[in-house]
């Protein structure tokens, strides 16, 4: 039974919550085209999805069971994009369960070895500069 619960953590982070944080973060880094009302609903939606995983965590130190198991740094290395980026310390304080987690496992020796290096977002990324700007579109 575990197995599944891993798998259904690992596909919750794969999808609901990548797909949103990056609708929110890549325009802002200007590799997508740019709506302020499309990167507003993206952080809407991601605070969402990550309210599922706050939750959750409310009483849990792990997404499974009561240890470490691949969901753990599978999604923590997921998420780690929107830590660096726009998961700032106002974004972080309504997220406290959450938060606690990302740094328990980024702080794991095992992870340290592949990733030695986590960022914490000060401040998040503002709307981009228009030299920043991407011409392409979802067709290109």
């Amino acid at each position: 039974m575990d197995f599944i619960h891993i798998v259904s953590w690992m596909s919750l982070c794969n999808t609901d919550v990548v797909k949103r944080m990056a609708a929110w973060i890549m325009p802002l880094l200007g590799v997508a085209p740019y709506s302020p009302e499309g990167v507003q609903m993206a952080k809407k939606q991601t605070a969402q999805v990550i309210q599922i995983l706050e939750d959750h965590l409310q009483d849990r130190r792990y997404l499974v069971a009561d240890c470490l198991t691949l969901a753990d740094p599978f999604c923590a290395g997921l998420v780690s994009f929107g830590f660096a980026n726009v998961f700032d310390k106002e974004w972080r304080a309504r997220f406290p369960c959450f938060t606690a987690w990302y740094e328990m496992v980024t702080s794991l020796a095992m992870y340290r070895a592949v990733m030695p290096n986590t960022v914490m977002a000060e401040t998040a990324l503002g709307p981009p500069k228009l030299s920043m700007r991407s011409d392409f579109t979802a067709d290109d």
